[in-house]
């Protein structure tokens, strides 16, 4: 605390502020307008650039005497004006002047920086490579793209994607990047320290970023998209259509997709939700079961997942006024995959050698997924409404079949619904904020069935069905009172339900043994009052709360005729820092403590068959409670001319619980479970990244380096062990184009060591992971492309011979107007394994997967 003191009044004794308004003399803001202060001499001490309001502010050290301010803008007269008070707004109006442009060439600089928002300039860093936005997207300095397709800016996933400032997507929004073209797009930018609700500005304060794309002139009030298709040939005749239309004018904006392929390509990550905790509970019956139990590869599931995919997508928004809007969005995926692979499991247990345990499988998955969204929001300064319903339906029927002694077969089939309504809304009245939030969600699962046999003596190994019921809501209101121009005050408050069923019925087949039957019903109330307070300056906001929380429950398990209660309130607390420092400097620090109870699935004590070997306990008969001691810091610089962004953030947590896992495994079985006990954890977390932009080479360089440390204890073969484990990761990337974009490279190196060690183990087990990604593409005449992506993997373990994968894909492109032709090629080196080895949880696991065959497909693509 002393040292966050010194440091806010260390920045106040060595810097000073200026700022105001800049607007014209017609009293319009002047976005863009340059604000310097020079010397006696006429030099420039600091500038600064106004924002879309008009609004600037200059940062100074050490402050001159007398200090002078030079406001231009294109179009205005210069004016120089003398400040003495700087406690003062400095607004200035600066008078039109007309003048004859020369002729002259306007050079866009790639990065430009107003305020708080950064503006990429798209054409700056766009490559004839380049496929969609997201290829330009990751080349820009500061954000980092994930597979996934998730977006990270300066080390943090951004809390909103925009297109022309509309939410259309709702956090979906990789069916945006992932589609649309680089052509269609003008700029990108980012809003620092964003807050969604207008209405809860310079109140909540965010340290997450928001991401918007905005679209050329000439693309807007038309349709733009494009229809792909093509045939290949593999082991079996390929195929690949898509469709792609977005229409966006000032009122409405319309995205629609469909497609289907055999080639490789899955679409579950275009629509999958990839900003924020969606109030989409599941019940206890639904997440029993993998849907991959038998292991998932490291590499991208195009490379080994032998696919029928299909997928359709609607997406409108129309604008009713200026800040309401009304969004309906709807999707459906369908999936039919395959694929093969082996897997050596190693439990460890005390000091013995550990049960070893291998199995060969081909799994074959068949899946349906809707889901549909009804959204209006009013998001005006003064008065916030929202409210959103949604439904989500999963289906989904699998089989695995195991190459044992003797031949086995396993299968799961189950359904899930889910129906969601979520409203908020926040009324602003001068120095009074009023908040309130009503969240319902409705989950059902009828039906979740595992089975396994053996064909050849028709025998079945295990029966395990499993249904059930969730009911959760989320009441709460706020009131807060801005007590003067720093200060706020306030409280939150909430009530929290929840009302669940869990019937489970599992047997070992034809063999004598124990049925084991749970039929649990029960609810938990939550009640929660958080007053806070809210200092917020120039360069700091401190915030402090003291969240209260009371919980009632009563769970009866019809089986046993157990009861279990609980009455009884716990105390937490939460401060932050938010520091904003001169340069461009941000920093974060928070910390407090939390707690974290269970559920009914703690008195789920019956024992369910999870696979055709392993069974597990879900509770052990007590309400399990979590204490959290947590503290965090991030520090955060960017420098937006020199294309410079860095990032630094730490975290450790130590927490007390009182279950422990429980594991025991031998050649024919493993259990595993919760016993109660006292149990102490801790994990410490350290990341930092650099990206820079090299402007005058069209080449971005980004490193990232992290390392993560945990110590818990857990239970196996009846022996209470420590664990210990530690993960290091350092990650470099390179985004290039040169030669007046004839040449194209990316490269990304990654290197990661994972060690575990324990006080009961006889030596320490390491596995050492090293990754390389590349692609070149080179351009030998216009829009003729001939390009190559390499992969290379090594994975070690304690040191041994290390198991190496490479992959080979390439192809040529050729584009003729609005037609794109297209020849590309898969793992040309016709590489059949992938192997690797990994740690979870405290086992370690040696995977072998088939890979699809050489595959070649021919593609046209028509933009429009």
């Amino acid at each position: 605390m002393l040292i966050i003191l010194w440091t806010i009044g260390l920045c106040g004794c060595l810097s000073a502020q200026v700022k105001g308004v800049v607007r014209s003399d017609k009293g319009e803001p002047l976005a863009g307008a340059m604000v310097k202060a020079v010397d006696a001499d006429g030099g420039v001490l600091a500038y600064a650039i106004a924002d879309g309001e008009g609004r600037y502010r200059l940062l100074l050290e050490p402050l001159p005497e007398p200090l002078r301010l030079v406001f231009s803008c294109m179009g205005y007269e210069t004016l120089e004006r003398t400040v003495d008070d700087l406690a003062q707004l400095v607004d200035v109006r600066l008078r039109e002047k007309a003048f004859e442009l020369k002729e002259l060439v306007v050079r866009v600089p790639p990065v430009r920086a107003l305020g708080d928002t950064l503006l990429y300039d798209v054409a700056s860093f766009r490559s004839q490579s380049d496929r969609s936005i997201e290829d330009v997207i990751k080349r820009l300095p500061g954000i980092r793209v994930e597979n996934d397709g998730r977006i990270y800016y300066n080390g943090e996933a951004i809390n909103k994607f925009y297109i022309e400032n509309l939410d259309l997507l709702g956090g979906r929004y990789a069916i945006a990047t992932r589609n649309i073209s680089p052509d269609d797009i003008a700029s990108v930018s980012v809003y620092e320290n964003h807050q969604p609700v207008q209405a809860l500005k310079d109140l909540k304060v965010s340290d997450r970023a928001a991401l918007n794309l905005t679209l050329k002139r000439q693309r807007m009030l038309k349709p733009i998209g494009y229809v792909k298709g093509g045939a290949g040939w593999g082991e079996e005749m390929k195929w690949q259509g898509e469709l792609f239309g977005m229409l966006v004018s000032p009122k409405n904006q319309t995205l629609v997709t469909a497609k289907g392929n055999n080639f490789g390509e899955t679409y579950r990550n275009e629509t999958q939700q990839l900003i924020g905790d969606l109030f989409d509970t599941k019940t206890l019956a639904y997440g029993l079961f993998s849907q991959m139990p038998f292991g998932e590869a490291q590499i991208p599931r195009s490379r080994y997942l032998e696919n029928r995919s299909a997928t359709a997508s609607v997406n409108t928004l129309q604008k009713l006024r200026e800040h309401l809007t009304l969004t309906f969005t709807a999707d459906y995926i369908r999936d039919k995959d395959s694929y093969r692979n082996s897997r050596v499991t190693e439990y460890y247990a005390t000091g013995e050698q550990p049960v070893r345990v291998a199995e060969d499988s081909r799994s074959r998955l068949g899946g349906h997924e809707a889901n549909a969204s009804l959204k209006v929001e009013n998001n005006a300064p003064a008065c916030y409404v929202f409210n959103e319903l949604r439904f989500k339906g999963r289906f989904n029927a699998n089989d695995y079949r195991l190459s044992q002694t003797l031949p086995m077969e396993q299968s799961l089939r189950n359904r899930d619904f889910n129906v969601s309504n979520q409203f908020s809304a926040v009324f602003r009245r001068e120095r009074r904020v009023y908040e309130v939030r009503s969240l319902v969600s409705v989950s059902h699962t009828p039906s979740n069935v595992l089975r396994a046999s053996i064909p050849s003596r028709d025998s079945l190994l295990v029966s395990q069905s499993a249904e059930g019921l969730s009911f959760h809501t989320l009441e709460s209101t706020g009131f807060s009172w801005l007590a003067g121009p720093h200060a706020s005050v306030g409280t939150d408050l909430s009530f929290e339900s929840f009302y669940e069923t869990f019937r489970s019925d599992g047997w070992p087949g034809a063999a004598a043994g124990e049925r084991y039957v749970n039929d649990d019903s029960g609810y938990k109330l939550v009640t929660s009052a958080e007053p806070y307070f809210q200092w917020k300056g120039d360069w700091v906001t401190w915030r402090a709360s003291v969240p209260v929380r009371m919980h009632d429950l009563r769970y009866r398990d019809v089986r046993g005729g157990d009861l279990y209660s609980l009455h009884k309130p716990y105390v937490e607390f939460r401060t932050s820092f938010h520091l904003f420092l001169p340069r461009n400097v941000k920093a974060m620090i928070e910390g407090g403590r939390r707690y974290s109870l269970g559920g009914m699935e703690d008195f789920a004590v019956r024992p369910v068959y999870v696979s055709y070997r392993q069974r597990s306990t879900i509770g052990a008969g007590v309400l399990g409670v979590r204490r959290s001691d947590y503290v965090s810091a991030s520090v955060r610089y960017r420098n937006a001319v020199e294309g410079l962004f860095c990032s630094l953030r730490g975290m450790f947590s130590r927490t007390v619980n009182n279950r422990m896992r429980t594991l025991a495994a031998d050649a024919e079985q493993t259990e595993t479970g919760q016993v109660e006990a006292r149990n102490k954890g801790c994990n410490a977390d350290v990341q930092a990244y650099v990206s820079k932009n090299v402007h005058a080479w069209n080449t971005t360089f980004s490193c990232l380096g992290s390392a993560v440390f945990l110590k818990r204890s857990t239970q196996r073969q009846g022996t209470v062990m420590d664990i210990k484990n530690r993960l290091y990761t350092l990650r470099g990337e390179v985004q290039s184009y040169l030669f007046g974009d004839k040449l194209s490279l990316s490269l990304t190196g990654e290197y990661m060591r994972t060690t575990q060690a324990s006080d009961v183990l006889a030596s320490l087990a390491s596995v050492d992971d090293v990754t390389v990604n590349g692609g070149v593409s080179v351009f030998p005449f216009k829009a003729f492309e001939v390009y190559v992506r390499a992969y290379y993997s090594c994975s070690s373990l304690s040191g041994g011979d290390g198991r190496t994968n490479v992959f080979v894909d390439g192809g040529i492109r050729y584009s003729l107007g609005k037609f794109d032709w297209e020849l590309s090629g898969r793992n040309l080196t016709d590489r059949r394994v992938y192997a690797y080895s990994q740690f979870s949880r405290y086992d370690l696991y040696v995977y072998s997967f088939a890979l699809r065959p050489l595959e070649v497909l021919l593609s046209v693509k028509y933009s429009f």
